[in-house]
């Protein structure tokens, strides 16, 4: 196991999975928060209830740790994305980075539409 998380970054202090496991918690609780922001933008609110944030956060806190730490499935998709032809890997790879810039350039441009029906607050 220790061959395979320091396979591509073997000197780094922190290994690739712990890496992999940061780095898709913060996607996922971007994504869990977008439609609240979105409806505090469309009702002109502000979002004062921390359940907003603390449940999505400790749901995808315990997916994560278990389909990282505990159920040690990463290590399975990797060793089967590693076994797959290069050209197979290189068109999942474009799907997935693709699919994720294109939702984030949705999301900013739709958030941009709708801040521009919110008022702006006076100011003396």
């Amino acid at each position: 196991m220790n061959e395979l998380t320091n396979k591509w970054f073997p000197n780094q202090i922190f290994s690739s999975k712990f890496q992999t496991f940061v780095m898709i918690f913060a996607l996922e609780m971007w994504a869990s928060q977008i439609p609240f922001f979105l409806y505090d933008i469309i009702t002109n609110t502000r979002g004062n209830s921390s359940l907003c944030v603390i449940i999505p956060s400790v749901l995808i806190f315990a997916l994560n740790y278990y389909y990282f730490e505990y159920g040690n499935k990463l290590t399975q998709y990797i060793l089967k994305f590693d076994n797959m032809p290069k050209s197979k890997q290189k068109d999942i790879a474009g799907i997935i980075v693709w699919t994720i810039v294109i939702s984030i350039l949705v999301i900013f441009f739709i958030t941009i539409y709708l801040f521009s029906f919110v008022p702006l607050p006076n100011k003396i």
